[in-house]
């Protein structure tokens, strides 16, 4: 892993606004949603600023009251927005419904079309927007917008590898956002996991009962050619490595992980079991 310096972390990623239910009532079940600041990568920039170290946001919001309003929440918790472009078109939005008793947390996206999904992946000059950084940090979620968003965050893993940033890369998978516009997911996450000093992989979850039925695809990737997708079926799961097809256990995936690991000593796995 290249050596980390003392410089900004630089997040790039879309900027939402959630409208969440209140308590664990379902959406509308009462005339009330409480509205937040959201986003992955806005996550990570607020947390790293809240705990003393130096974070920036790169992104586009509209030029309206909604982006005017969410780059002030980030200004609040000392995260830099100067990076942040203000463009015409409409905010990212999702609504929230928490989970109750046996009843799962549900979250609805409105955030096709916005004007950080609609910017053009030329928009940022990386070579300006990563002078001293010390990381780049970026999510799946970027890429899942569409073929604009995949290619900008393309664009800036490439970039910082080219100028020697180290890349934190956060797989998270949103079956929901691909299947809207029919992305490879699959093949765009595998360029920006083959880029990311640290990939963290998440999402997937095995229970006492096998592997539960949220699981859409987990993808893990090396330096060169270590690579594995898996994939549910029934309740094993279906493994893809390098145009091969098995089945494995989660006891058999975990050996699977570390043999990757092995093979790509320069590159962390982190798979979190819930």
């Amino acid at each position: 892993m290249r050596k980390m310096s003392d410089g900004r972390v630089v997040c790039f990623g879309e900027l939402l606004l959630r409208f969440s239910a209140p308590g664990h009532e379902l959406l509308l079940q009462t005339p009330r949603l409480d509205v937040h600041v959201g986003g992955a990568e806005a996550n990570v920039a607020v947390g790293l600023a809240r705990l003393g170290r130096p974070a920036a946001m790169i992104s586009a919001v509209p030029d309206n009251a909604l982006g005017q309003a969410a780059l002030g929440e980030l200004r609040r918790h000392g995260v830099d927005v100067a990076g942040v472009q203000t463009l015409p078109g409409r905010m990212g939005l999702y609504f929230l419904s928490a989970g109750a008793v046996t009843r799962p947390f549900e979250v609805l996206y409105d955030r096709a079309a916005s004007a950080f999904a609609l910017a053009q992946p030329d928009l940022i000059d990386w070579d300006a927007a990563l002078a001293g950084a010390s990381w780049l940090h970026l999510s799946g979620v970027t890429p899942a917008l569409g073929a604009r968003a995949a290619e900008a965050a393309i664009r800036a893993a490439e970039g910082a590898v080219r100028l020697g940033v180290p890349v934190s890369f956060d797989g998270n998978y949103r079956a929901k956002l691909w299947a809207a516009w029919e992305g490879d997911g699959p093949a765009i996450l595998r360029r920006l996991m083959a880029a990311a000093d640290l990939p963290d992989v998440h999402d997937l979850r095995v229970g006492a009962h096998g592997v539960e039925h949220g699981l859409q695809r987990l993808v893990v990737v090396g330096e060169g050619s270590a690579v594995a997708a898996l994939q549910p079926v029934q309740s094993r799961l279906q493994l893809h490595v390098q145009g091969g097809v098995g089945q494995l256990t989660r006891g058999e995936l975990e050996d699977v992980l570390l043999a990757l690991h092995q093979r790509t000593p320069s590159n962390q796995f982190c798979v979190r079991h819930s």
